[in-house]
């Protein structure tokens, strides 16, 4: 999918500026095409270390890329 390709290279680029000790590389990342209330989450599973991103279709339809590419740097905080 184009918005996962998308936000993968956004990512990269954010975390080799802003968090070069953050595996980007490992992060799992999917689309939610049923949140509504949010634009994105992340997910942590502390038993494997897994980490994954969600993005909302809906938010991303809504706002565009330059507002929802913010949501993608967001979510790396918590990442």
């Amino acid at each position: 999918m184009a918005l996962l390709d998308r936000a993968r290279q956004h990512a990269t680029n954010v975390a080799a500026e802003h968090f070069p000790d953050l595996p980007v590389e490992t992060i799992d990342w999917e689309v939610s095409h049923r949140a509504q209330r949010q634009a994105g989450v992340t997910k942590y599973d502390p038993a494997t270390a897994a980490i994954t991103i969600a993005l909302t279709w809906k938010a991303y339809q809504q706002h565009g890329w330059e507002q929802f590419s913010e949501t993608v740097r967001h979510e790396l905080i918590h990442a």
